[in-house]
């Protein structure tokens, strides 16, 4: 099974990075992003793994803005 080439985190209001999902292309990631958004206040970051470092994608979500 080949390796993934990006991964999914929550941050939660913390600053604690849960993994979340792994993803073989960014556009996939984004939607995944989108489908854990809606069911969590957290905020998400997109890493690729062939290039470590920056977030190549983040969501940032206020807690106020998600329904009680």
């Amino acid at each position: 099974m080949p390796q993934p080439d990006y991964v999914i985190y929550e941050i939660s209001a913390e600053g604690v990075s849960v993994w979340m999902a792994n993803s073989n292309n960014l556009q996939a990631a984004r939607i995944r992003v989108t489908e854990l958004a809606q069911k969590s206040a957290g905020s998400f970051a997109v890493y690729d793994l062939r290039s470590p470092g920056k977030a190549v994608f983040e969501l940032k979500q206020e807690a106020h803005d998600q329904p009680h």
